[in-house]
């Protein structure tokens, strides 16, 4: 049994189907899956009739680097605008990047400081795109002495995971 974090390894646009299906299957891109069953000669890994492609779609997780994300996972959660919240860890599994920051939040990023030294990253540009309201986003703010409402899709991450 394996760990494997789903990510478009290789950046080729012919693994989109197959991220896409993953993360209509509940495995969007960042998301770690343990005990995953890797084919003997080490090309497919499946679990619960979903299947992936270490180099390809997927990477597989050494012991350390399981242990360094699923400590992020902990800490690095995105908030749809609908309040969901989904563990993400980032590409590199080191820190997020400006252009991956971007392709979260879904556009330009503003960077907020809360209370205990994590980071909300929220669209800049949202009001004006008229994004819904997150409510779940705007409550985490207030907790943290920030009176404001958030709109859009934000993540919620320590500071030291940005770049």
């Amino acid at each position: 049994m394996a760990t494997i974090i789903i990510k478009n390894v290789t950046g080729s646009t012919r693994n989109d189907g197959l991220i896409f299906e993953l993360k209509r299957e509940g495995y969007p891109e960042g998301s770690i899956v343990e005990d995953v069953t890797i084919r003997g000669d080490g090309k497919v890994c499946y679990w619960g009739g979903c299947v992936a492609y270490p180099g390809e779609t997927c990477e597989v997780l050494n012991e350390q680097e399981e242990h360094e994300a699923l400590k992020m996972v902990c800490k690095s959660i995105l908030y749809q605008a609908d309040g969901a919240p989904e563990s993400i860890v980032p590409a590199n599994k080191k820190e997020f990047t400006a252009k991956e920051l971007q392709k979260l939040v879904g556009g330009y990023t503003e960077l907020i400081l809360l209370a205990n030294g994590q980071v909300m990253v929220i669209n800049k540009e949202a009001a004006i795109d008229e994004l819904p309201v997150n409510m779940r986003a705007s409550e985490i703010l207030k907790k943290h002495g920030k009176d404001a409402t958030v709109q859009g899709t934000v993540l919620v991450c320590p500071s030291s995971l940005i770049r």
